[in-house]
């Protein structure tokens, strides 16, 4: 049995998840009550984002020795339900976990992300800081690799709380003794960084030729990537023709290894069509007020949903929720679902998504949620919760591509990778929302923003503040120039709003690559009858 545990093990470090799961499940029918098979099946699927599965495997696989849960089970548990954004439980899970084996930092770093994203900043700071001082008293080293989740929990809560050269000069301190590419990027993001006529910029440059001591593909391709993308930021306003080289060659090594699928976006756009077709056309509800505590802000990613969310949270009444997955998760949930009762949702959805974004507001009127790909569930979400306020955020489009392109997702958001899939992206974005626009009746409370506007109309923000039924004088510009964001977007919505980003016409090589995918998948939604071939996006002129 430990060859089978250590075959698996070995799996996930190099990547092929999924193959884990199937060996762990094999490895588990032949031993259901083995703790150890239980505990390897738990963390096969917490390795593949299957989080409800780790909860169900745990209940189920301690159900005969609930008097012997030990730290394992506590702290996956703990990890688990942080992942589901069902925060109560889990402070008392990684609480527990704690106490049973207080030495060990992994629930203390889990724990320190919970308080982080309730803004207990002072909390998280206490904790990050003692699980540092751990991390850097252990015996046997302290080791980057194992502990850049930590660190990047150090710059978000140090920007948190206005203490961004904390984090600055620890990550320098770090990468003088020993580099790591993800901290050199990570590095890169934050202004000021210190990295002007640095040695650590040369040290970098010839990484990128190192083609040994790698453990597999993956890891390569990480390592690379992560040093071009960082020298990307570094290069973006010194040499542009550089950045913009080191910016395709980190895509492109991620675009190498990826399995990025747009039929199966495709295929799940068509299955939401449906399912709102079929269960919520008619479905009532003028009688509900549910969601009258619930603002939303959607859009494509690098629309400018961020720097939205620090002018809509600028004030005592709103609380930032960040980029919540509860919502959306239920919708998929939902919509792959084979029996379909809409009642059953509904109480199921409010039960869940209300109760937990009230706990996260604790005193706040209403709280945000900033989740980009909710624009696939708008007619659902205003049908559910039809009391809540919804804005959709809209960008030029060349404008959202380029800032894709940039971007280190690595798997997060599989299209930013090749400017073709981003095309094949933003025209599936333009069917689906075009499909919202004709069918939704009632309109009266969804906002559109074009991004342009934003940044350069400040009466913008007072519109939007009287939407969402608030005081237009009760908006803050000090407090969202503090704003911060542990997106992609971290760092970029302090300070004043700027006009840096509209019309910055960069990769030009790329742009005929972009508009081709685009204008092709445009034609597959016309002839699903879903679009007309409008001259524009959105009123946006194309620009190829």
């Amino acid at each position: 049995m430990k060859n089978e545990i250590s075959n698996i093990l070995n799996l996930i470090k190099n990547g092929h998840n999924s193959e884990a799961v199937r060996e762990a499940k094999k490895l588990h029918i032949k031993n259901p009550t083995n703790i150890d098979v239980i505990k390897i099946l738990a963390y096969s699927f917490i390795q593949i984002g299957n989080f409800e599965k780790v909860i169900e495997i745990l209940k189920y696989g301690y159900e005969e020795i609930s008097n012997n849960k030990d730290y394992d089970f506590f702290n996956n548990m703990g990890y688990a339900y942080s992942q589901l954004e069902n925060y109560e439980k889990s402070i008392n899970f990684l609480q527990s976990a704690i106490e049973i084996y207080p030495s060990n930092i992994e629930s203390y770093v889990t724990l320190a992300d919970v308080y982080q994203k309730l803004k207990h900043y002072d909390k998280a700071e206490e904790l990050i800081n003692k699980t540092l001082s751990k991390a850097m008293n252990d015996p046997h080293g302290f080791s980057i690799e194992k502990n850049i989740n930590l660190l990047l929990l150090k710059y978000e809560n140090c920007s948190s709380l206005e203490k961004e050269h904390e984090a600055i000069n620890l990550f320098h301190q770090l990468l003088k003794k020993n580099f790591n590419a993800d901290l050199f990027y990570l590095l890169t993001r934050i202004k000021n960084n210190g990295l002007d006529n640095s040695d650590l910029i040369n040290l970098a440059e010839s990484k990128l030729s190192l083609k040994d001591g790698f453990s597999s593909l993956i890891q390569q391709t990480n390592f690379e990537s992560s040093i071009c993308y960082g020298l990307g930021n570094f290069y973006q306003k010194k040499d542009e023709p550089k950045s913009e080289k080191y910016f395709i060659d980190a895509n492109t090594k991620i675009y190498n290894i990826s399995r990025y699928n747009s039929h199966s976006y495709q295929s799940n756009i068509l299955s939401i069509i449906d399912n709102y077709n079929k269960y919520f056309t008619n479905y009532d509800e003028a009688s509900y007020l549910d969601g009258s505590e619930n603002f939303f802000i959607m859009g494509s990613p690098r629309s400018g949903t961020t720097l939205l969310e620090s002018v809509v949270t600028s004030n005592k009444f709103v609380f930032s929720g960040g980029e919540k997955i509860l919502g959306k998760r239920l919708m998929e949930k939902f919509n792959a679902s084979s029996e379909k009762d809409l009642n059953d949702f509904r109480v199921s959805f409010l039960s869940q998504y209300v109760k937990e974004t009230n706990f996260i507001k604790h005193d706040y009127k209403y709280i945000v949620d900033k989740m980009p790909e909710n624009f696939l569930y708008i007619g659902m979400y205003q049908k559910i919760l039809p009391a809540s306020k919804i804005i959709r955020v809209l960008r030029r489009p060349w404008d959202i591509a380029t800032s894709l392109f940039k971007e280190r997702y690595i798997f997060s958001v599989p299209y930013s990778t090749s400017f073709f899939n981003i095309g094949i992206f933003l025209a599936n974005f333009e069917a689906i929302n075009t499909f919202w626009n004709d069918n939704i009746k009632i309109k009266k409370n969804i906002l559109d923003v074009r991004y342009e506007e934003l940044v350069q109309n400040p009466k913008t923000i007072d519109s939007i503040y009287s939407f969402l039924g608030i005081d237009p004088k009760e908006y803050d510009p000090g407090a969202r120039e503090k704003f911060f964001s542990n997106t992609a977007s971290m760092g970029q919505v302090k300070g004043d709003i700027h006009q840096n980003s509209i019309k910055k016409d960069v990769f030009k090589s790329k742009k005929n690559e972009f508009y081709d995918a685009f204008f092709a998948q445009r034609q597959y939604w016309q002839q699903k009858g879903i679009l007309q071939l409008e001259n524009d996006f959105f009123g946006y002129k194309f620009d190829h």
